[in-house]
């Protein structure tokens, strides 16, 4: 569940190298159709494992 903290970190420094490089912070905050596209798609194959997980069935 709070498997994202120890990249809290890295996000940190990786922020800090993109302000002292003058890079426009701006550029990254927005989510593009491809980056939509690609999380619907991943949803997808989260839900099917979830339900084949669920469902079991087994094998004999």
């Amino acid at each position: 569940m709070f498997s994202f903290v120890p990249l809290l970190p890295v996000n940190g420094l990786l922020r800090r190298y993109h302000q002292d490089k003058g890079m426009d912070m701006r550029v990254c905050d927005r989510f593009g159709v491809w980056h939509i596209l690609v999380m619907i798609f991943g949803g997808f194959f989260l839900l099917l494992a979830l339900i084949g997980t669920l469902r079991g069935g087994g094998a004999s």
